[in-house]
């Protein structure tokens, strides 16, 4: 079985067309057809069946395609650790993000990065929930919560990151500060809803939750203290970075409400070169613990 051939497949699968799947591969159409008819010989059942919506794949393509994509990751990862062995990191690192994330830690990581391993290209990919992208090719993943099911990657704590309410001074001055958690039903919003929950809710530190509707609700970390910056309410979301806001920021209800999200990286057992992650690896800890510092964990 021909690993383009694999490829082909998966291709035709995910632009649910011939045509665009050869455009994409730069090849003739009638070179992809004689691949997907190799491998359907190969196999021996049909792979692909066309409907309304385009090329689908059949429950035998899917299989394939899954089971494909992983060995076509293993040569990837094999042919560049035989490149890379006993030479500095380089070549492309792709990188998983939740989106959010705060543009002064990207502009951190990139100068770190580039002046530790200049030969390293670095292909970012953000998503709401990254782990919708496990089974997509990949070198890193970061993301916030619980570690995903047992696969071929390896799972870590970065940080124990404290998640609270926090508003500007100015907004506090002008609308009072709350100091019950009832009283927050006399403020506007914004909360940081993590991947996965369909409601937005804050965490008791004595424990359970207290649900709320905010004006305001996002997966995008970022978009909460930039709400709460600008004097438009009370944010609950990552309290880590509040030193390095544009205006003088403070805390709310911190001994009643609050809890820590873990800031998990995955890398990936068939990642492109394992000394370049392991290096990456090691930059990207000095990053979180300078920026974020020591973990409470």
């Amino acid at each position: 079985m021909n690993l383009m051939d694999l490829h082909a497949l998966a291709q035709v699968a995910e632009h649910q067309s011939v045509r665009a799947a050869a455009q994409a591969m730069d090849v003739s159409r009638a070179s992809l057809r004689r691949r997907l008819e190799r491998l359907e010989e190969a196999v021996g059942v049909p792979l692909l069946l066309t409907n309304n919506g385009g090329m689908q794949l059949t429950e035998a393509g899917g299989i394939v395609v899954e089971r494909g994509m992983s060995l076509i990751q293993q040569a990837q990862a094999m042919t560049e650790d035989a490149q890379t062995a006993q030479q500095s990191p380089k070549g492309l690192l792709r990188l998983v993000l939740p989106v959010g994330m705060n543009p002064q830690w990207r502009i951190l990581a990139s100068k770190a990065m580039y002046a530790a391993h200049p030969g390293v290209r670095v292909h970012v990919r953000e998503a709401e929930d990254p782990l919708t992208l496990l089974r997509t090719p990949f070198d890193m993943m970061v993301l916030f919560g619980p570690a995903p099911p047992q696969g071929d990657w390896y799972s870590r704590v970065l940080h124990n990151v404290p998640v609270g309410l926090y508003a500007s001074v100015a907004y506090l001055e002008e609308h009072g500060e709350p100091t019950t958690v009832e009283q927050l039903a006399e403020h506007r919003v914004s909360a940081w809803r993590r991947p996965g929950e369909s409601l937005a809710h804050l965490e008791l530190k004595a424990g359970g939750v207290v649900f709320c509707q905010p004006m305001l609700a996002t997966t995008n970390l970022y978009v909460v203290q930039e709400t709460a910056e600008q004097g438009l309410g009370i944010g609950y979301g990552a309290t880590a970075t509040l030193m390095a806001a544009s205006v003088p920021m403070k805390q709310v209800l911190p001994d009643l409400i609050g809890t820590q999200v873990a800031l998990r990286a995955l890398s990936s057992r068939t990642g492109r070169s394992d000394a370049m992650v392991s290096a990456i690896q090691k930059n990207f800890d000095f990053l979180v613990s300078t920026i974020l510092g020591s973990s409470e964990s």
